[in-house]
């Protein structure tokens, strides 16, 4: 049920952006994730925070790192030339701070990756 409103908030929020600024609403049930055969919870939070991160950016102030797409540093050039950060994660699990905390991991490690 909260996750059907957090939802249709987004949806809300969304028709008054433009749809490069839309917002992106990702539920994962890590608990229900867990309890499955071929659990894999830390795989799906990798992609998961692996799309959000280039999606986001990295904000950097170190050079070389500063001026430079956060993409083409592992090889995949955008054509975008340089990107600063622009948006943000937000996180959390309703009743388990360990697995909001397990979530938060994955999408650090991501993001010291880049």
């Amino acid at each position: 049920m909260l996750s059907e409103e957090f939802q249709s908030a987004v949806k809300y929020l969304n028709q008054f952006l433009p749809p490069d600024h839309h917002i992106q609403y990702i539920s994962f049930d890590m608990a229900r994730v867990n309890r499955g055969k071929k659990a894999n919870v830390m795989t799906k939070l990798a992609d998961i925070a692996h799309s959000a991160v280039c999606k986001t950016g990295v904000f950097q102030s170190k050079s070389p790192y500063y001026n430079q797409d956060p993409l083409s540093i592992l090889g995949q050039p955008t054509g975008k030339g340089p990107r600063l950060q622009t948006g943000v994660v937000r996180v959390n699990c309703v009743d388990c701070l360990d697995r909001t905390n397990t979530a938060q991991f994955a999408f650090g490690k991501c993001a010291l990756g880049f």
